[in-house]
């Protein structure tokens, strides 16, 4: 990288000059065969990254795409489902769950506020029968780690 001033801000940030001639490269299409020797090269470099040999899987999509792969997989239709609500993201899982007719059990906490462990633990004790939680692990929304 040329030697440029060190940014020490949230952004811009500093990219490498390959980054760059990468990035001046012609956009490919992800659903022809030229795109596919590059999906195969990030999935070999990402089990490497993750150290595993286990199946990868990359999703062309935003991140909303991301967690409705996820609760699509994981839930059914009329499913009771404890949700941890305390920013936008954590509205859009809930959004997305019932969009799959999930049966929601929201836990309300304040914006930019961690999720109560009592309340969840609470709202657990009164809804046995939930087949699953989600929760929002990074509230980027609100600047919240929930734990």
């Amino acid at each position: 990288m040329a030697q440029q001033p060190k940014l020490m801000i949230p952004g811009p940030v500093d990219v490498w000059d390959e980054t760059l001639e990468a990035l001046g490269q012609k956009v490919r299409s992800n659903f022809t065969e030229e795109w596919r020797p590059i999906q195969e090269e990030t999935i070999g470099l990402l089990k490497q990254i993750f150290q595993t040999k286990n199946d990868l899987f990359l999703l062309t999509s935003a991140g909303s795409g991301a967690v409705e792969t996820g609760i699509a997989s994981l839930f059914s239709r009329g499913e009771k489902v404890l949700t941890v609500s305390n920013g936008a993201f954590a509205l859009r899982a809930i959004e997305i769950l019932r969009a799959y007719d999930c049966d929601v059990v929201e836990v309300e906490n304040e914006w930019g506020c961690a999720a109560d462990l009592d309340q969840v633990e609470a709202a657990l004790n009164a809804n046995r029968d939930v087949a699953g939680i989600v929760v929002v692990a990074n509230e980027t929304s609100t600047g919240v780690r929930n734990q």
